[in-house]
């Protein structure tokens, strides 16, 4: 991304930024992460147990929804023990929010909502332990 005259000072930063947007299409950007947060909407919308919270109309790359017998927080750590995603709580509504930009591939933002499908057939108390890595040496 680094071209020509862009490594030097506060240009690198707007110089790397604006050079992908322009390499790849502002159109690119905006329609990839509308195409992947609504493939995130359909999916959230389609569960039982899962509450899209915004319009799509005014969702841009936000995604926000309950799971159903999951608080925000305990949801949140949940889905990042077991899947990587850009994501926070919104302790107003109790809800979890979800980033989409145009990067994820539609496999990443499937896994993200195999994840958000096994809380919402599950909770808290009856959800299968994850595997982890037992490394030794280590308390």
């Amino acid at each position: 991304m680094f071209r020509g005259g862009d490594r030097a000072g506060g240009g690198a930063v707007c110089g790397s930024m604006g050079g992908g947007a322009m390499e790849s299409g502002l159109g690119f950007v905006y329609g990839a992460g509308a195409a992947m947060a609504n493939r995130s909407a359909d999916f959230c919308a389609g569960l039982e147990g899962v509450t899209l919270l915004k319009p799509r109309d005014r969702m841009a790359g936000l995604v926000s929804f309950r799971i159903e017998g999951w608080p925000a927080q305990a949801a949140l750590d949940e889905l990042s023990a077991r899947t990587f995603a850009i994501a926070r709580t919104l302790p107003m509504v109790d809800a979890r929010r979800i980033s989409v930009g145009f990067s994820p591939t539609e496999d990443e933002v499937d896994r993200f909502m195999d994840g958000v499908r096994l809380l919402a057939a599950h909770t808290p108390g009856s959800i299968p332990p994850r595997r982890t890595l037992t490394i030794i040496g280590q308390a």
